[in-house]
């Protein structure tokens, strides 16, 4: 479904801003879209958009996360989980906000909470990049993204995520392909 206006002005007003190239999604799944809060990152070299529906929670999907940084991100990974590197609660922009943090527990001080990486659920290419497909724990394990299902990949010397949380009535293998549609649709914003 081609995307709406107020998404593209989205794009267009975060790319007059950043120095990274910021990818705007032409395609969505099923549903009426609009801007949630624009970037949930600040900075220029680094974005991340909120994309909802109206009613939120209606079509196959109803919330996407789209967003990019200057610099590569590893596409390494350990034990089925990305990325493969050791990771601090405190680099959680870094990585668009792609990983969670467990909450504390009594007595635990802050600072030391243990960070929830995304299942790898398979490889794919994006605009002919190698580029993983995740699944991120439910929310609040899995943070910002939390139950989304997503596509993180580097084009030039940029890293960029697209993730979504599916409807109740789309399955598993329809919300990967819903992703990877969405993030191979993903344009250059002039």
């Amino acid at each position: 479904m081609p995307v709406p206006t107020p998404v593209t002005a989205a794009c267009a007003s975060l790319a007059a801003t950043r120095t990274v190239a910021v990818l705007c999604p032409r395609e969505l799944p099923r549903g009426r879209w609009h801007v949630g809060h624009g970037s949930l990152i600040r900075g220029r070299c680094a974005y991340l958009l909120d994309l909802e529906t109206t009613p939120f929670g209606s079509g196959d999907a109803f919330h996407v996360l789209a967003g990019g940084r200057c610099g590569r991100f590893s596409l390494r990974t350990r034990d089925g989980r990305w990325p493969a590197g050791a990771v601090r609660a405190a680099d959680l922009d870094r990585y668009l906000r792609l990983l969670g943090v467990r909450p504390l527990t009594p007595g635990q001080r802050p600072g030391t909470e243990g960070v929830v990486r995304p299942q790898v659920l398979r490889n794919t290419t994006v605009h002919g990049q190698r580029a993983l497909v995740v699944r991120m724990p439910a929310y609040p394990a899995g943070g910002l993204h939390g139950g989304h299902v997503g596509v993180v990949w580097t084009q030039g010397r940029a890293s960029y995520v697209l993730t979504l949380h599916p409807g109740r009535a789309t399955g598993p293998s329809q919300a990967r392909r819903l992703a990877v549609s969405a993030a191979r649709a993903a344009v250059r914003t002039p």
